[in-house]
């Protein structure tokens, strides 16, 4: 507290750069727990024959036609694989932006993944939507983490 009884800006600003950490973190988490059912969603989609999701049962919302499509492979390895990194990379970089004094290096790479998620899910979505002509529920739930 400052001298007149209130919570100095300063405390407030570093408190609310906490929340945005914090944020951050439980939405990589989410992000991360979505991307492991569909890493498995698509490796049943690739090795079960007439396996057929939870999510996966319209023509227009069917997250099998999306993991069966070429699209969903990148260099080789799925696409929800990536998608396990790339949130368990962010919960990497909120945790370090929850311990660190200084701001600006977390800052940074903490906006550089957001962007980077947006584009590539701005890409996928795009994807599917225009060349699959189908949905996957838990991928537009992965843009809405994003």
């Amino acid at each position: 507290m400052d001298k007149t009884g209130g919570v100095s800006q300063a405390t407030s600003s570093a408190s609310g750069r906490k929340g945005i950490w914090w944020a951050m973190f439980v939405l990589s988490l989410a992000g991360l727990l979505v991307s492991v059912v569909l890493a498995c969603i698509h490796f049943k989609v690739h090795t079960e024959a007439g396996f057929h999701s939870f999510c996966g049962r319209g023509s227009t919302f069917n997250c099998d036609d999306v993991a069966r499509s070429p699209y969903s492979v990148l260099l080789g390895v799925p696409t929800a694989l990536w998608g396990v990194f790339g949130y368990s990379l962010a919960a990497a970089v909120a945790i370090w932006g929850l311990r660190a004094r200084r701001a600006a290096l977390t800052v940074a790479c903490g906006l550089l993944l957001f962007a980077g998620f947006t584009a590539i899910g701005a890409v996928l979505g795009v994807i599917s939507a225009v060349h699959l002509h189908a949905l996957c529920i838990l991928c537009i739930a992965t843009y809405g983490i994003n």
